[in-house]
């Protein structure tokens, strides 16, 4: 996972074309469609979210996604007591 801090008033998708140079614009729009970026801990998908300075901006990589587990037979625990 990448962090970014941001330093000027700017739309997050210019943000992303800045910070990510090496990647394909396409690749940092898939990035904004599939949930992998998220702002002050909040998930984005909007292209034209206006970030200002001091806001934290993640990037998720596909090598975190692999990473994180898959909850068995596709069932999240919320709750466990001992009975």
């Amino acid at each position: 996972m990448r962090e970014f801090t941001v330093k000027e008033k700017i739309p997050l998708l210019e943000f992303l074309f800045q910070e990510m140079r090496d990647s394909k614009k396409t690749r940092v729009k898939q990035l904004l469609q599939f949930r992998g970026i998220s702002v002050n801990g909040e998930i984005r998908t909007q292209f034209n979210h206006p970030l200002m300075p001091g806001d934290k901006v993640m990037i998720r990589t596909e090598k975190d996604a692999r990473l994180r587990p898959v909850p068995e037979f596709g069932v999240r625990v919320i709750f466990e007591d001992d009975y």
